[in-house]
């Protein structure tokens, strides 16, 4: 499987000292990555040891196409 065309962002990041990486991938029903799918290839490719407790993963945000936030989609019902 080539994870190339689903992974839209990603970004290493330093939080506190901390190395993080941010990704922004595909989650649909057809072409779906899991981020821990795509921290296992990086691992295998640059030649670091990978181990499922290696990282933690947040989910942050769902889109609509165009990367339109969902929770921008709806409104408040009263």
């Amino acid at each position: 499987m080539d994870l190339k065309p689903l992974i839209y962002e990603f970004r290493v990041l330093k939080e506190e000292a901390v190395p993080a990486a941010f990704l922004r991938v595909s989650t649909g029903s057809t072409d779906n990555v899991k981020p821990e799918l795509v921290m296992e290839t990086y691992c295998q490719e640059t030649g670091y040891p990978y181990s499922p407790i290696m990282f933690e993963i947040q989910r942050e945000e769902l889109y609509a196409p165009g990367f339109v936030s969902l929770e921008d989609l709806g409104e408040i019902i009263e």
